[in-house]
């Protein structure tokens, strides 16, 4: 693990600390009263802090150079993601919006890898145009472009203005 994956472990870790007790504290008597255990999102909140922290072990580990070569597939796989939210048999319907799919037993919404995979694409489609940005070319921002309305109108229609926005 690099020095900078140790550096922001050590910053989120009190941040998620701070968080889960937070959850504790603002859910605990509605946990009790609906769920009929106090601790029912304390437990849910550290499970999928589990997860995560077990992603970003593995996440640091992969060179930055993998997610450049595969950036195209990566932006093709958020965008079929996008339009799997109007499969029936893997969507979730939530008061009437399309947001949510269900996958080996967890909610997952595509939106959210969405903007890890814009941001992955743009920074590789970017620094492949270095050249033609600096000789001013400004038709090297089309397709980037193309791939933003088309995500962002994707997430319009479930309707999600919020995830649009960032």
């Amino acid at each position: 693990m690099s020095k900078e994956a140790s550096g922001i472990i050590l910053v989120v870790l009190p941040l998620i600390a701070i968080g889960i007790i937070m959850t504790y504290s603002a859910s605990g008597i509605y946990a009790d009263q609906v769920m009929g255990s106090s601790t029912y999102f304390l437990i849910r909140q550290i499970l999928f802090f589990g997860i995560g922290f077990m992603c970003l072990i593995v996440f640091s580990f992969i060179d930055p150079a993998w997610f450049q070569r595969h950036s195209r597939v990566i932006i093709l796989v958020a965008i079929l993601l996008l339009l799997a939210v109007y499969l029936p048999l893997i969507s979730q319907t939530t008061r009437g919006t399309r947001r949510w799919l269900r996958v080996f037993g967890f909610n997952m919404q595509p939106a959210e890898f969405t903007k890890l995979a814009v941001c992955i694409y743009f920074s590789d489609y970017l620094s492949r145009k270095l050249k033609p940005i600096a000789r001013g070319n400004i038709l090297v921002f089309i397709p980037p472009v193309l791939i933003l309305l088309i995500t962002s109108g994707l997430i319009l229609l479930q309707p999600d203005l919020g995830s649009v926005v960032i």
